[in-house]
């Protein structure tokens, strides 16, 4: 037997001539709010004893097996190479004259399944704390858990402490995630963003105003979930990742990185067997696309960035995505010569819930500033504290920083469809975040999907032009106003 199928470790019936195709994809950078996932087609698994006991007797009358309504673990193995190693094998139907119709799907689905719909507020974040003067003032300087940074969040005339916001970092909360759901992550390239002072001085705020001293993370985020948390923090650097085959650990790497990283690029050159079909569109861009935060004021959009397509056939604009995140107003409020983000959580004696707002943290001297609690003067304890700030956080800035090949590729797309001679050992060696290059078309590829792998045929594929910034040298540009239009 060529393939061999194991359902919760046990190997199932599955008789020769059996067809099952493999479709391979992960989050598609190309759709930046979107994920993917790999997958088989349906097949059907004959009603044998053994097939019977691995699904609990599904299928026999008056059985009330919940089998169809669970996601059980699968492996799937060619030739003794394991193409699906870390599956998740659904059962779609049962046939009393074929028997049992099997789905399996592998990949980025793990994380967010697992995920499913918890909060940040469900996080065991271990930073619960009552807010006194000592307590702010040791906090002033945090730079892990929750942070105190300056800034006007209502009510301010001085610093008030009992008007300051307690403030999240992103990378606590991402690491938290990905701890509690029983996974791991890593950097894929050499640009590790996750070592990145930019990356490590971010925050956000709670969502509403402190109604109590008693400070922890189950006081805020009811309706932020980690789902949307990873997404947004993902789309803010263009962040695609990938499942670490046979573990449970993720990969992450910039757009941008892999896109200018041709020196691991595979050369497909001679697996090419047929070009099919070229297309000059890829997802559902338009001329003009704003990456957009979200404002007190509906009607801000300061901080919002735009990726400019050139292709007169595209619709006008569109919004690609708008961040969970908030960003501060665009008024800032000054004490002692000191220029603070402002932000409306308190009003007088109304506490007001609002998005949460990133912001970056930057230390400066203190000492100019007056503090009280509750109505009584108070003397700071150290000289130094962190400011709130937004620098570099402006969507412009990030597209020109991390999303510039990519606005190049969509500029000017390329998508190929195309038949290849694929090996097992080519799905099972498949990495996503290198590009490949056919000599035929003289270019370097993205491998967007694979679809309907079976060894000893040809594949369809589906490969788009990556471009970079050395593949545009010589172009024309008017881009005077560095407004990022690529």
């Amino acid at each position: 037997m060529t393939d061999r199928l194991y359902i919760e470790n046990r190997e199932v019936d599955l008789p020769a001539g059996t067809i099952v195709t493999i479709t391979k994809q992960i989050n598609s950078f190309f759709e930046v709010k979107d994920r993917q996932t790999s997958f088989t087609n349906n097949f059907t698994l004959p009603f044998t004893p053994i097939n019977k006991s691995i699904m609990d007797n599904l299928g026999i009358i008056g059985n009330q097996s919940d089998k169809p309504y669970i996601i059980a673990k699968a492996k799937f193995f060619r030739h003794g190479t394991p193409l699906i190693i870390d599956g998740k094998a659904t059962i779609k139907a049962f046939d009393y004259n074929k028997g049992y119709q099997v789905n399996i799907q592998e990949g980025n689905h793990s994380l967010f399944d697992e995920l499913g719909s918890k909060k940040l507020s469900d996080l065991d974040f271990n930073h619960a704390h009552k807010l006194n003067i000592s307590e702010y003032f040791n906090r002033l300087n945090a730079t892990d858990g929750i942070v105190y940074p300056i800034a006007d969040y209502g009510n301010l005339s001085h610093i008030k402490i009992e008007y300051q916001m307690p403030c999240f970092y992103i990378k606590d909360l991402w690491n938290k995630i990905f701890t509690e759901a029983g996974y791991t992550y890593s950097y894929y390239g050499a640009d590790d963003i996750f070592q990145n002072d930019f990356f490590n001085e971010l925050v956000i705020t709670g969502d509403k105003g402190l109604e109590t001293t008693s400070v922890s993370i189950s006081n805020f985020f009811d309706n932020f979930t980690q789902k949307d948390f990873i997404k947004s923090v993902n789309q803010l650097f263009g962040l695609v990742f990938q499942k670490e085959r046979g573990t449970k650990n993720y990969e992450f790497i910039l757009i941008e990185e892999m896109l200018n990283n041709r020196t691991d690029a595979l050369d497909w050159s001679d697996k090419l067997s047929k070009l099919k079909k070229q297309t000059y569109r890829i997802g559902s861009y338009a001329r003009t696309n704003y990456f957009k935060y979200t404002y007190e004021n509906d009607q801000d959009n300061f901080n919002d960035g735009t990726l400019r397509v050139e292709n007169e056939t595209l619709s006008p604009d569109k919004t690609l995505f708008t961040s969970k995140f908030g960003s501060p107003k665009k008024v800032r409020t000054s004490i002692n010569r000191n220029s603070l983000l402002s932000m409306s959580f308190y009003a007088d004696d109304k506490v007001n819930s609002l998005k949460p707002f990133l912001m970056r943290v930057k230390k400066i001297d203190i000492t100019d500033f007056d503090f009280s609690y509750k109505g009584t003067e108070v003397k700071q304890t150290t000289n130094e504290g962190l400011i709130a700030t937004t620098t570099g956080l402006n969507f412009n800035n990030l597209i020109g920083k991390y999303y510039l090949s990519f606005g190049l590729t969509i500029n000017r797309p390329l998508v190929v469809d195309a038949e290849l001679v694929l090996r097992n050992d080519d799905i099972y060696n498949l990495d996503f975040f290198r590009q490949v290059y056919l000599k035929q078309l003289g270019g370097y590829f993205y491998i967007n999907k694979i679809s309907g792998y079976k060894a000893g045929k040809l594949t369809k594929v589906q490969l788009i032009r990556t471009r970079n910034k050395a593949d545009t040298i010589g172009e024309y540009n008017d881009d005077f106003n560095n407004d990022f239009l690529i």
